[in-house]
């Protein structure tokens, strides 16, 4: 019986990857023809679509669709480093592991890699579900010259990971937020351990590592570090989540519209700015304000709301907020993420 279900994975396995190969074979010739045609290689509309379609099977559909990219046109992705964040994460669920995945060490960095043309994309954090919005995001959203294209909606789990047995951890590390964010965690499960911030929960993924002891961090570090998992979402609050964005040179298609606009400090000015929206039931997602550098008490918001600039309604409504404002800069529509 064990060898006859075996015998027909087998079989199954081997159509499987005869499929694959096919799979590939066609994105190549998809790759020449958006080459001769000019097309985007990258199509994160298409890709959300097919992604929804394989449901349980998204993982398994995500690197298959980031193999056949791959084969059409290498891609480069920076992240906010080290290697094994919830950045590198978020940049692994958005891309796959078919990228070169690159670690920079700050938000401008992010950005220079775009601009300069040394990547295709940066991927960054731009809003906690917890501690609010990343406001130098935002003021390089305002300086620079770039495009949102994509959104993702990770959640942040803190796992326990070691070598150890849980009952033999002595030594505890990571960043001092994560212990921070795991405070009744730990009390309540090593009250006696040592606990020991270091820079990056990729740092102490190391130490813990060459030490055999305990790290506190996202599960990616079991996979670059070769750590075990003892026990995931350890953290004090569940529902933490931080939306990412995605930026390149380039613009895309989507639901999803982000812009950046300023109005006269008088009285009624955000009202009326935001009418035009609500009188065409246009769904405001968000709207962050960040002070003018160059004028103190004065701000710029950030908005983000559901529509394409291709719509109607959406195009009436953005002609009369330029009318009663002193800029406005489209960052673009792309396709909205979803918070699993």
């Amino acid at each position: 019986m064990l060898e006859e279900l075996r015998q027909r994975i087998s079989q199954i396995d081997e159509k499987i990857r005869s499929l694959l190969d096919e799979r590939v074979e066609i994105a190549k010739k998809l790759g020449e023809y958006k080459r001769r045609e000019n097309i985007p290689f990258w199509d994160p509309k298409r890709e959300q679509e097919i992604l929804l379609w394989a449901g349980r099977y998204k993982e398994i559909f995500r690197e298959i669709i980031g193999l056949c990219r791959r084969v059409q046109e290498p891609v480069r992705v920076c992240f906010l480093g080290p290697e094994g964040s919830f950045s590198h994460q978020a940049a692994i669920n958005a891309f796959s592991h078919y990228v070169e995945l690159s670690p920079c060490r700050n938000f401008r960095e992010l950005f220079d890699m775009v601009e300069g043309k040394r990547s295709e994309f940066s991927i960054l954090p731009i809003d906690n579900s917890l501690a609010g919005p990343v406001g130098e995001v935002l003021d390089l959203l305002l300086e620079r010259n770039v495009y949102v294209v994509g959104e993702r909606y990770e959640r942040i789990d803190l796992c326990l990971l070691s070598e150890k047995d849980i009952g033999n951890i002595r030594e505890i590390y990571s960043h001092s937020h994560a212990l921070e964010q795991c405070r009744d965690y730990i009390s309540e499960r090593f009250p006696n351990a040592k606990l020991i911030s270091v820079e990056s929960t990729s740092k102490a993924a190391q130490i813990a590592k060459e030490r055999g002891e305990a790290v506190i961090g996202a599960e990616l570090l079991s996979e670059i570090y070769g750590l075990r998992v003892i026990e995931r979402s350890i953290q004090d609050r569940k529902n933490n989540y931080t939306r990412f964005i995605v930026i390149s040179r380039e613009q895309v298609e989507g639901d999803k519209t982000s812009l950046i606009f300023s109005v006269k400090n008088v009285p009624g000015a955000l009202y009326r700015a935001l009418r035009p929206f609500a009188e065409r039931g246009i769904d405001l997602t968000s709207i962050h304000s960040r002070p003018v550098k160059t004028k103190p008490w004065d701000y710029i918001f950030f908005m983000d709301f559901k529509g394409s600039l291709k719509d109607k309604e959406v195009k009436e409504a953005l002609s009369e907020l330029e009318e009663m404002s002193i800029f406005v800069k489209l960052l673009g529509s792309y396709p909205s993420g979803q918070v699993s």
